[in-house]
């Protein structure tokens, strides 16, 4: 796709596989289901939770 438009992968979330998408380093808030891959790091955000990578922090919430 387009630079900044995120991957897509299946993931197991619970007892369901979903399209999911992957967003890497710099990206806004995202809503879950998604994954955030960094370097040497890679964060779930479960459907309906929302997430953040920051320069020094992840922030995955509710």
């Amino acid at each position: 796709g387009a630079a900044g438009d995120p991957g897509q992968r299946l993931v197991r979330f619970g007892e369901r596989w979903r399209e999911t998408a992957v967003y890497g380093p710099g990206e806004a808030r995202v809503r879950g289901p998604a994954i955030l891959e960094l370097e040497g790091s890679t964060f779930a955000v479960p459907p309906g939770w929302s997430g953040r990578a920051g320069a020094d922090a992840v922030v995955i919430e509710r």
